[in-house]
C-alpha cells in the first residue's frame, strides 16, 4: 500500500457558511475535498456519501448528499455558527461502507477542508438484496417523473 493520497475525481463540495464581521455580513465557504488514502478503496468506491453532523461526529445529521463519479452531489446550505463533524463515507458496489472520515469544525470559516477517507473493514449498509450498484433501495420507481412538480 502506497502512503501517498489518491484523489476521487479532485472532488470538491462547496458548504456555504454565513460569517458576520464587525463591518458588515459577508458569506464565506468551507470548500471540502475527499481523498482517498488506499488507491484500491478509491477504484472500489462507487458513491461517497457526505455527511454534516451538528455538534460533532455523533451527532445529528444536518445535511447529507451522495456523491458519484457522474453525480457532484448537492451544496450544503448556509449553517449557522457552531461546531459540526463534516464525514465521508465510500461505499462499495455491495453497499459496503469500506473508508470513512470524520473531522471536527467550527463555523464559521472560510478553510479549505481536506477529508481523507481511511480504510476499514467493510460494513453493510442494507441487506445484498436491497444493494443496487452501491445504492441501497428496492429500485422500485417513487411515482414522480421529471414533469411532476410538488407544491
Amino acid at each position: 500500500m502506497t502512503s501517498s493520497l489518491r484523489p476521487w475525481l479532485q472532488f470538491t463540495l462547496p458548504l456555504s457558511a454565513l460569517a458576520l464581521t464587525a463591518l458588515a455580513g459577508c458569506p464565506r465557504d468551507l470548500t471540502w475535498r475527499i481523498l482517498f488514502r488506499d488507491a484500491a478503496d478509491r477504484d472500489a468506491a462507487r458513491v461517497v456519501t457526505a455527511r454534516v453532523h451538528q455538534g460533532g461526529c455523533d451527532g445529528a445529521v444536518v445535511f447529507e448528499t451522495e456523491i458519484s463519479r457522474d453525480q457532484p452531489g448537492t451544496p450544503a446550505r448556509p449553517l449557522p455558527d457552531g461546531t459540526y463533524g463534516i464525514e465521508a463515507l465510500a461505499i462499495d458496489a455491495n453497499c459496503q461502507v469500506i473508508a470513512r472520515t470524520c473531522v471536527l469544525q467550527t463555523m464559521p470559516t472560510s478553510t479549505s477542508l481536506v477529508l481523507t477517507l481511511e480504510h476499514q473493514m467493510p460494513v453493510p449498509l442494507c441487506a445484498p438484496s436491497m444493494c443496487n450498484a452501491g445504492v441501497c433501495g428496492d429500485g422500485r420507481d417513487a411515482g414522480l417523473d421529471a414533469t411532476d412538480v410538488i407544491v
